[in-house]
């Protein structure tokens, strides 16, 4: 095996073994009150129009992302509910389900996921930016240019969780992203309040699969 690709593959597993030792650490979830150990299954209606689906999602969190794979055109979500504490929740079981490949969701299926708090992107930062900043920041080898090189080389196989948008300007590459006009083979799903979910469909019209969490 050629040195350079072969250092490329350590980098990729060392990130993995990163993120999972990230997302599977008991403190994310003790300082959650709104979690009880990993099993979170909140009430998800998937929207149809301007109104919740009657009947909920059987498999709970597991099912978010079922119809939008089916539908290869579509890679953004919106999930909205008025409890930040609990959209967080959602978020960290979601890469809980991915570090410890659950094979009862279908993002034991990607080859990353990214979980990143709208809170902490700064302003007119990248993608690349803000996953380096927030997820590996000790890291000196894993800069920006190879979580780009990364997410161009393997689109359809990365998940970007946004927690908790909250209709701020974060500049233009943020909101291309937001919608849908850059990363479309990237699966996105945001959390958001009800009103700026909304926020998200005026700014991408059908773009978003929309799911109320309840």
């Amino acid at each position: 095996m050629h040195v350079k690709s072969e250092k490329k593959i350590q980098l990729q597993l060392q990130l993995n073994r990163i993120l999972e030792r990230r997302y599977t650490d008991p403190k994310r979830f003790l300082d959650n009150i709104s979690l009880r150990g990993k099993d979170f299954f909140p009430l998800l209606r998937r929207r149809n129009g301007h109104h919740s689906s009657p009947s909920p999602l059987e498999n709970s969190r597991h099912d978010i992302f079922t119809a939008q794979l089916e539908r290869k055109q579509l890679r953004r979500i919106a999930v909205s509910h008025d409890s930040p504490g609990e959209s967080t929740s959602l978020c960290h079981s979601l890469a809980y389900d991915w570090a410890t490949q659950n094979r009862s969701s279908r993002l034991s299926a990607m080859q990353f996921l990214f979980e990143l708090s709208c809170s902490e992107i700064k302003p007119n930062q990248t993608i690349e930016a803000a996953i380096k900043d927030q997820l590996f920041s000790g890291w000196e080898e894993i800069d920006e240019t190879l979580i780009g090189k990364l997410i161009k080389k393997m689109p359809g196989g990365i998940t970007i969780l946004l927690d908790g948008y909250n209709g701020h300007n974060y500049g233009k590459d943020m909101e291309d992203i937001l919608a849908g006009r850059t990363l479309k083979e990237v699966t996105v799903m945001v959390t958001a309040k009800p009103r700026y979910a909304n926020l998200l469909h005026l700014m991408a019209s059908g773009v978003y699969d929309h799911i109320d969490m309840y």
